[in-house]
Parts: structure tokens; sequence; C-alpha cells
């Protein structure tokens, strides 16, 4: 809040929660931002703000009366339904399906191909984010990684972390040198068969 020069005990603020959150943890959420913040007032809610948004506004259109929101987190991913702007309760439904997921495949299968990254689930997670994508032609992205490294638009060289330095890891540029002491990932295919698993989660069990 320092950064954004917010003076709390003056604003109001918004905040959303998880589908079926706890009341514990509701309680802790009350807490911090009233005991830790002081902020003025709150209003905590699900993520279920999308009809009132400007995703779907259409000039000249009414807003839509049903929507079928796909909220999808690091833990898992709710499928939810809308109807005329209140969330349809009893008709939620939570898959465990989420970030967390794609992280542990990506574990597996970096341990198998390249290094052992079983205990690194931090940088894992990272490299995750940086790297992978949603393919939106599968077979062709698939098609172009069978080809020659230097004609392969999808590789990508990840360079670790280095602790002792303070060296965040991060995408190598094309043509970079690298220092003797880097240690790098080559992320091919992994890049958008991992968050395929999205869409096929049963092809992991």
């Amino acid at each position: 809040m320092l950064h954004w020069q917010v003076n709390t005990s003056e604003a109001s603020l918004l905040i959303t929660e998880p589908y079926f959150n706890l009341p514990n943890i509701q309680d802790v959420y009350d807490q911090f931002v009233f005991e830790e913040y002081d902020f003025q007032a709150y209003y905590r809610c699900t993520p279920s703000l999308i009809p009132y948004g400007h995703l779907l506004a259409q000039p000249g259109l009414p807003r839509p009366q049903c929507l079928l929101v796909i909220d999808s987190g690091f833990s898992f991913t709710h499928v939810v339904p809308i109807m005329n702007g209140a969330v349809v309760w009893s008709a939620v439904k939570r898959i465990d399906v989420g970030g967390k997921l794609l992280t542990n495949h990506l574990k597996e299968v970096i341990s198998f191909r390249q290094w052992n990254l079983m205990e690194e689930t931090h940088i894992v997670n990272e490299v995750k984010e940086a790297c992978c994508f949603v393919s939106e032609d599968f077979a062709r992205d698939l098609e172009a990684c069978r080809g020659q490294p230097d004609d392969n638009p999808i590789v990508q060289e990840y360079i670790f972390p280095d602790y002792s330095s303070k060296r965040p890891g991060r995408i190598r540029r094309p043509g970079e040198p690298l220092d003797v002491s880097c240690q790098t990932l080559i992320m091919n295919n992994e890049r958008f068969t991992v968050p395929e698993i999205l869409f096929h989660p049963a092809d992991i069990g």
C-alpha cells in the first residue's frame, strides 16, 4: 500500500475470495483488512463480478443473463454458472486441477528428461510461469518441435537462478552469451504439452 501512496484509513477495499471459502479464513481476512491495514470499509465476494465488468459489455446490448465461468487457480478449478447476475450455488463444481498440478507434472517431465528438480517446486513453478503457454494449434506446434533446433520457434532456454549472487531465473535471449557459472534448462514441447492437462486431466490420472 505504501507503494501506491494510499491512506488505507480513508479508503475502501474490494477483495475476492475462493468459492466455498472456510469461515475461519474469512475471519482472518477481516482481521488483516481492519486491524493490520486499517481500511475504512471492505467488501468480500467470490470472483463472480464478471457480469458487471467491461469484458462482456456490448454497446446497445443488455448484459448476458446466463454465464458459465471457469475459474482455474493454483489448487483447483471451479465451474460456476451465473444466472441473472447471481451464482447458482447448487450447480457449482470443483475439479482438483490447477496450477499446482501443472507444476508437479512439469517437475516429473524435467526430472526425467534433463535435471532432477523433484525437490525444487519453487524454481519449476517459475519456469512454468515464464515459459509455458496454451497452444492454439497443438498438432502444428508439436510438429514444429520435431524440426532442427535452429528452425524451432518453440524452444526456449531458461537460465536457472543463482541465489548466492541474487540473480533471478529468466529466459535466455537469442544469441546471448552465457557465463560459465550459468546452468540452463531447455524447454521444448513441455512449454505447451504441460498446460494441455487443463483440458485433458484424465491423461495423467
